[in-house]
C-alpha cells in the first residue's frame, strides 16, 4: 500500500474562503479513501464547516493525534530546528528549498 501526503496551506484564511474551497474544490475532487486534516483554526471548527464536513461523510481527527497526522512530526522537527538556529520557519524553508 502506498500513500501520498499532500499539503495545502493558506496563510490568510477565513470561514468564507474555507467554505468556498470545501464546497467547490474538496468535495468535488476528493479521491476515495482520502483523509482531510484541518488544524485548530477557529473557523475550521465552526458549526457551518462541521455540518458540511459531516454531511460529506468526512471525519475529523481527534485533537492532537500525531500518530494519525504525519505532518505533525515534520512540524515538530521544523520547530526544533527553529529553536536551535534562532531562524524563522519561513526563512529556514526558503534556505532549504531554494
Amino acid at each position: 500500500m502506498s500513500s501520498t501526503l499532500r499539503v495545502i496551506r493558506v496563510h490568510t484564511g477565513s470561514l468564507e474562503v474555507l467554505m468556498c474551497w470545501v464546497e467547490e474544490m474538496l468535495l468535488i475532487h476528493i479521491p476515495e479513501n482520502c483523509g482531510v486534516v484541518l488544524d485548530n483554526a477557529a473557523f475550521h471548527q465552526s458549526k457551518a464547516i462541521q455540518k458540511i464536513i459531516k454531511d460529506a461523510g468526512i471525519l475529523y481527527l481527534p485533537p492532537y493525534s500525531p500518530d494519525l497526522n504525519p505532518i505533525e512530526k515534520q512540524w515538530a522537527r521544523a520547530k526544533q530546528i527553529r529553536r536551535s538556529t534562532h531562524c524563522s520557519i519561513n526563512t529556514r524553508f526558503s534556505v532549504t528549498v531554494l
